[in-house]
Formats: structure tokens, sequence, C-alpha cells
């Protein structure tokens, strides 16, 4: 990972922190998690997010962002936000999409990046 990768994953763990959870798990892994572990309650929730950040990643990394950030950090302990800690992670998270998706689409679009194929499999 580079230098910049890494300065953006810091930021991304921070965000997280701030929105109550592991501060050594990503927005991306945290979603993935409870994307497919959360009650049917808040499952909508945790796919709603998912789609905006698999959306905004697209370009990077396929279709699949969340799901495989999530196997990335799989070992960590993930915390469900409650109340208005969900807000501050919907805050957050779909703020720094707003800004990232035009980015990232514009750099596929020039292809100067293309989503990574992944050889690993994942249930």
């Amino acid at each position: 990972m580079t230098y910049l990768g890494r300065i953006l994953v810091a930021i991304d763990q921070l965000g997280n922190a701030i929105a109550g959870g592991n501060p050594d798990c990503t927005i991306s892994g945290r979603t993935g998690y409870y994307a497919n572990h959360a009650s049917y309650v808040t499952r909508w929730y945790w796919m709603f997010m998912q789609f905006v950040i698999n959306t905004t990643f697209y370009p990077l990394d396929g279709p699949d962002h969340c799901h495989y950030a999530y196997h990335n950090d799989e070992s960590e302990e993930y915390i469900a936000p409650k109340g208005f800690l969900m807000f501050i992670l919907s805050f957050i998270t779909i703020g720094s999409c707003i800004i990232l998706a035009p980015i990232h689409y514009l750099l596929w679009l020039f292809k100067v990046v293309k989503p990574k194929r992944t050889e690993k499999y994942i249930p």
C-alpha cells in the first residue's frame, strides 16, 4: 500500500472510531460485516450504506468493496452503532462518498484506474 493509501485508511478508521466503532476497522469493513450479520430491523440501513460505499468504490475495487473489506479484517471486533452514532456514521460515510465518487469515476473514465480483479474466493 502506498503512503497516500495508508493515510486514507487511517482517516477512514478515524471516522469509524468517531462513529463509535473499533478504531482498527474501516467503515467499509464494518458495513460489510453488518450488511451480512445485522438483525432484520437494522439490515436495511446496512444494505443501503453498503450500496453507497460499493457504488463509490466500484472504479477502484469492483462491485464488492465492503464484502472484501470485511473479509480483510475478519478477526476484528465490530461494534454496532446505536441511535445518534448511526446518524454520525451516515453523515461521515455519505459526505465522504459524495466527495470521492466523482473523483473515482473521473479517474476511471480517463482510464487512470480500473477495478481490481481478485482471485480470492469469498463465500
